[in-house]
């Protein structure tokens, strides 16, 4: 879904996002400097952020998800870093895009093992199953990709 989030509400996550602390991830083959495509990225962890709670509540009230919450954080590809192939943790996961400026020409998409891929858009909530093998395409902008993540069980 869409522009479930005003411009304003993405505009302040960004403002929190670059007053966030950054710890070095990687993801998908064990030994990421063997990919054919750099899979390093940041990771800030929000679990204890109360506007990410609000945001988790708002996408399952929308969606009559229920869901809980265990954890949620931002994850952040520099430019020419994406994500190795991997299944979350959890049931369901939910992701939002919160960069408007976004440009389908950086990719970033998150692909799916199946072929499938989402294109990042800014304001964009998307929502499947944990188990499902997928990929943050790499970051071909010349600025950071962010993306926001919850790891949820059902209830």
């Amino acid at each position: 879904m869409d522009n479930l989030f005003s411009r304003e509400v993405l505009g302040i996550l960004l403002e929190e996002i670059n007053c966030m602390k950054w710890g070095f991830e990687s993801s998908g083959l064990a030994n990421s400097y063997a990919a054919e495509e750099p899979n390093l990225f940041f990771s800030s962890e929000t679990t204890f952020l109360p506007s990410h709670r609000y945001l988790f509540k708002s996408i399952c009230k929308k969606f009559d998800l229920n869901l809980g919450c265990t954890r949620s954080y931002v994850n952040l590809y520099p430019p020419k870093s994406g994500g190795g192939w991997h299944c979350d943790e959890g049931d369901v996961t939910i992701l939002l895009f919160p960069q408007n400026s976004w440009l389908n020409a950086y990719g970033g998409a998150t692909e799916f093992k199946n072929e499938k891929k989402v294109n990042y858009f800014g304001g964009r909530v998307v929502i499947f199953d944990a188990k499902l093998e997928h990929r943050a395409e790499v970051n071909k902008a010349p600025f950071n990709r962010y993306s926001i993540a919850w790891k949820t069980k059902k209830i």
